[in-house]
């Protein structure tokens, strides 16, 4: 078999595996801020503290590797990677919380059309199929609309059924593990990752498991060795409700396609309450030439965008590329002195353009992409400090707290005072009506 047509097996990756900007969101002011709105429920169940994260847009030219980015930072890989089908459409992931096991569905909406879907594994397929056959771009949106179910609180372990729950994925289970004894001890028992609330005796453990619960509720107790009180919740990861777009590559020529594709962009980077991830190719001669840098500037949205430096991996071998690369990074290229008030700028290494890998396994590779590039600096990027600032802001992985880092100044900003002010409403409503009740029984002669 020719070297050019060597066949390969196509991976697939279990939604939301792995490290994402959701998992980043619970631990982070978003997790924290959910919290609070639960103890404040069980005290004023009438208070509306329903509020909408920001929606990420992602722009750029056509094939600067905007959907690649996008999958990398959800762990979501549900759009077809083929040469032949580029987006013409605007993309949306619309993920949303339910309360109901009935309420979960997955469905890929068009204009008048709704398909209802068995399985996030037929995405892909469906999207496949409207993008195909489209010719023009417009402001059409192709939606991608997942509900899953909220954790569950004191489950019953023989009533969860996982068709009810997993929707064709690889279901998580979610172990609360709580200690008898010393939870320092049974922390460092534990076969994975944690979480572990501050000041709390008891933390989340999240395994992948294929097998009955029985058996996953048996692993976890012969590995605890009988120390630790143990159950097990079958549910699918836990995301927020949000939403992210990828936009049509912006393209200059023709004319009539440059006009398209710059009014499409501008459209969604002035529209209120979004955050910008602005991906230019690593290797584009000039940041000032760029289109997408260009409307975020001028929409004034510096400050809630993060420019994203793709294909990082093609900068091994060119010297030039590779520092450019670096001073743009750092902040010192007359470029990026241009996009002052820059939320960031991140270096990332797209996923190949086939199906060879996992998302996984791409992040893995992508890790050892830049640890080669640290492994022997030039003398310029030598010093500690310089280094320290170069790793922060690479790869993908240093991307994500960017992000949430946008996400927690809009709870700031915006959450926290609109909730601070219904609730101080309601109080202030309820001390009226108790007034009306006369004084209390206690201050009665």
């Amino acid at each position: 078999m020719s070297k050019f047509r060597q066949a390969y097996v196509k991976k697939t990756s279990p939604l939301f595996d792995g490290e994402s900007i959701f998992k980043q969101l619970h631990h982070s002011s978003f997790g924290r801020f959910q919290s609070a709105v639960q103890c404040v429920y069980s005290l004023l169940p009438d208070v509306d503290l329903n509020f909408e994260l920001p929606t990420v847009i992602v722009i750029g030219g056509r094939s600067a590797g905007k959907f690649s980015l996008l999958e990398n930072i959800t762990n979501c890989f549900v759009i077809p990677r083929h040469r032949d089908v580029c987006t013409k459409r605007p993309i949306k992931l619309q993920l949303k919380q339910v309360s109901s096991p009935e309420a979960a569905l997955v469905q890929v909406l068009y204009k008048d059309t709704c398909v209802s879907l068995e399985s996030t594994d037929d995405i892909s397929g469906q999207v496949e199929g409207i993008m195909k056959d489209l010719n023009t771009i417009t402001n059409d949106e192709i939606v991608i609309k997942i509900c899953q179910v909220r954790r569950l609180r004191n489950p019953s372990l023989h009533s969860l059924q996982p068709t009810e729950y997993a929707l064709g994925q690889p279901a998580t289970y979610i172990v609360a593990v709580i200690a008898k004894n010393d939870c320092t001890t049974a922390v460092h028992c534990l076969p994975s990752s944690i979480y572990q609330p501050a000041g709390i005796h008891a933390c989340m453990l999240f395994i992948s498991w294929h097998k009955p619960c029985t058996e996953l509720t048996q692993a976890v107790e012969s590995k605890l060795c009988g120390e630790l009180q143990t159950s097990v919740a079958y549910v699918q990861t836990d995301v927020p409700t949000i939403e992210l777009l990828d936009l049509p590559g912006i393209q200059r020529y023709p004319p009539e396609l440059y006009q398209q594709t710059t009014h499409l962009v501008n459209s969604y980077v002035n529209a209120p309450d979004t955050l910008v991830l602005c991906v230019v190719d690593v290797t584009f001669p000039s940041l000032d030439s760029s289109v997408a840098t260009k409307a975020v500037r001028d929409a004034n949205k510096l400050p809630r965008t993060i420019l994203a430096l793709t294909k990082a991996d093609l900068i091994q071998d060119v010297e030039s590329i590779f520092e450019q690369t670096f001073e743009r990074v750092l902040g010192n290229s007359a470029e990026t002195k241009d996009l002052a008030g820059l939320a960031a700028c991140v270096a990332v290494v797209n996923r190949i353009s086939q199906d060879h890998v996992t998302l996984i396994e791409a992040e893995s590779a992508e890790q050892a992409i830049f640890s080669k590039l640290f492994a022997d600096p030039a003398e310029a990027y030598a010093p500690l400090e310089v280094q320290k600032q170069l790793r922060s802001n690479t790869p993908t992985s240093q991307l994500i707290p960017q992000l949430d880092s946008l996400f927690h100044q809009h709870i700031v900003q915006s959450w926290t005072p609109s909730a601070l002010t219904l609730i101080l409403f309601k109080l202030f409503w309820m001390q009226r009506k108790l007034a009306r009740l006369g004084p209390a029984p206690g201050s009665c002669s």
